[in-house]
């Protein structure tokens, strides 16, 4: 079912649920979310006869009244209902109970991170991703941070032969970036080092964008401006700089977990999938957009919520993880119906032992 555009838009009016329709709208999340079917209102009072023993008919009057409110709607007239976005909204925003995760599972999972045996950062996101999915069965979400924005520990150079040379930048929490340049003339390894050593003193502790747009001001001062070597140093940082401008910061795995749920057998919402995949910074692109609305949390965005229409038919939920200051995502993307209470701490949890274990947290 298509949303209504101009409902969306609307500032929502709050919504004050009694008792039956917290405990009616809670039954149905829980039993959409199980079935994929809508929910009539029969399985609905068979499904509560022990907390609330009302008649088909009068279940009936209370899920109208959670459809006028916007909570609830029918796929065609004679169907059950299923929540909206709204309703899901509403769900877990007030109805859903906080679920801490147990020392049990956190140490679970870092055992899950300790078997892959791996400090590089972008292996521990990658172990991450696949210890997310797999527990989860959705779509994986990673979205790494800016690199450029990292900062600089050092710079080594190892010549190969002589006039090429292998420039390896080590960067804050493990991150490795490599690059061969060639130079038009000889090099010896003794001014190498020097050089080495006198720019490292200069860019240690700075971010990798600022050196990229300060480098020949750091310089300046030194008895090497003037070296042709000087130019190698300069060619290496743009070389990276933009190649990093270029990198795909958006990686999604786990697509054979979403093509097991029901809807996503259906030709359109395949299609859309695939163009989710095929563009996948769309992702990164909502999640900033609402990045500066509140302080850096965990995110939930639920179908309209996303403000894309490619996106309506997913939720998604993100953890921001930092290196310095840098931002990252982790989180999954599956359909609007996901079983929140697990997945909420799941994503919340993970992120926690990244950036407790493996990485500088905010």
């Amino acid at each position: 079912m298509k949303p209504n555009l101009l409902k969306i838009k609307t500032k929502e009016a709050v919504v004050s649920l009694n008792e039956r329709e917290s405990l009616v709208l809670r039954a149905i999340v829980q039993l959409h979310i199980s079935t994929a079917q809508p929910i009539g209102s029969r399985l609905l009072s068979k499904y509560l006869e022990n907390k609330l023993k009302l008649s088909p008919a009068s279940i009936r009057n209370i899920m109208s009244e959670l459809e006028e409110m916007e909570l609830l709607q029918q796929t065609h007239i004679s169907s059950g209902r299923i929540p909206t976005d709204k309703g899901y909204r509403y769900y877990i925003d007030t109805i859903l109970p906080q679920v801490k995760p147990t020392e049990k599972e956190i140490r679970k999972i870092e055992q899950e991170f300790k078997k892959a045996e791996t400090t590089n950062i972008e292996n521990i996101l990658k172990v991450a991703s696949k210890i997310l999915g797999f527990l989860s069965k959705y779509l994986s979400i990673i979205i790494i941070p800016e690199i450029q924005n990292i900062t600089v520990e050092k710079l080594e150079i190892f010549p190969l032969t002589g006039n090429r040379l292998l420039f390896v930048l080590a960067l804050n929490s493990n991150l490795v970036e490599t690059l061969t340049i060639e130079a038009e003339f000889d090099i010896e390894e003794s001014q190498i080092e020097s050089i080495v050593n006198h720019i490292n003193e200069k860019i240690s502790g700075k971010s990798l964008k600022f050196i990229y747009e300060n480098f020949y001001y750091l310089i300046e001062e030194t008895d090497y401006k003037e070296s042709p070597i000087i130019n190698l140093f300069f060619n290496f940082f743009d070389k990276i700089y933009n190649n990093l401008l270029e990198q795909e910061r958006t990686m999604i795995s786990g697509v054979k977990y979403l093509l097991d749920y029901p809807e996503f057998q259906e030709p359109q919402h395949i299609k859309r999938m695939i163009t989710i995949l095929e563009n996948s910074d769309l992702i990164l692109k909502v999640l900033n957009k609402f990045s500066n609305q509140d302080s850096p949390r965990l995110k939930i965005l639920i179908g309209t919520e996303t403000e894309n229409e490619l996106l309506y038919d997913f939720s998604i939920i993100a953890s921001p993880y930092w290196i310095t200051n840098a931002i990252g995502y982790i989180g999954l993307l599956g359909p609007k119906r996901m079983n929140y209470p697990k997945v909420i701490k799941l994503v919340d949890v993970i992120s926690k032992v990244i950036s407790q274990n493996y990485i500088q947290s905010y």
